[in-house]
């Protein structure tokens, strides 16, 4: 009993999982009544179809990045901050990607291709969640050095800026990982065993670095010292502490 028990479980554990470009919604369920009976007439040229959602969703893209982008820099050059403009500037590529690609996987789908539409699909899906994961990584460093720059934005200190960037890159890369998964089809559960043993291998590999990376962490969250103290080095030398970093104190 329990040995059919254990072999249960391993099988929920292992078992593929239905990837997400298999819920995508069908440009059918998108359209209004009034054009269902044209669109019904069109279904002997799937190309033509792929060709018409490209270009919808190409045209609507142009319009969010030329139009809609350009109102909102114009809006954000009115504050006194460059936060508003450095986070535009970096959702322009994500946001253009998400709706050029998500289209483009809508066209592939609509074309009826005879091979290869899933990899095609699943590759550009793929594609739309690294341009999100690349820009949460670049816009979370923005406003943790904003935070704690020492200004009138000054909401977090400065010495546990590193901790919380480190923490925000960790779980951005997970989620993001995890979402990547899903859209191939891959069971997490599965991965994440394999991970904890590459992790230990990691850890024996590398327990010198590790040691210095969890010793920055209890630096930053006990403050010993904070910048612009003096300390003495047990080689008898004195300075001034410049930089608190997760690997390194200057």
């Amino acid at each position: 009993m329990e040995v059919t028990s254990q072999i249960a479980a391993t099988e929920t554990q292992t078992a593929p999982i239905q990837p997400l470009d298999e819920k995508m919604p069908t440009v059918v369920e998108w359209l209004p009544d009034s054009l269902l009976p044209l669109w019904e007439v069109s279904t002997q040229f799937p190309i033509l179809q792929a060709a018409i959602v490209a270009s919808v969703f190409y045209a609507f893209a142009l319009v969010v990045r030329l139009v809609i982008f350009r109102s909102l820099v114009r809006l954000s050059a009115m504050t006194s901050s460059l936060v508003d403009d450095h986070i535009l500037q970096h959702m322009r590529k994500p946001v253009f990607v998400t709706v050029m690609y998500f289209g483009l996987s809508l066209a592939v789908t609509t074309a009826q291709l005879p091979f290869g539409t899933q990899l095609i699909v699943k590759l550009l899906l793929s594609l739309i969640v690294v341009s999100w994961m690349l820009a949460v990584l670049r816009i979370s460093t923005i406003v943790l050095d904003t935070l704690g720059a020492g200004n009138k934005y000054n909401l977090i200190e400065p010495r546990t800026v590193p901790l919380i960037d480190l923490s925000v890159k960790l779980i951005t890369i997970l989620i993001s990982g995890y979402i990547l998964l899903l859209i191939w089809g891959i069971n997490p559960v599965g991965w994440l065993a394999s991970a904890g043993i590459v992790g230990i291998a990691v850890g024996f590999a590398a327990k010198d670095s590790l040691a210095n990376l969890f010793s920055g962490f209890f630096i930053v969250a006990d403050a010993p010292y904070k910048l612009g103290d003096y300390i003495n080095l047990d080689t008898g030398e004195r300075g001034k502490v410049s930089a608190i970093g997760l690997r390194s104190t200057r």
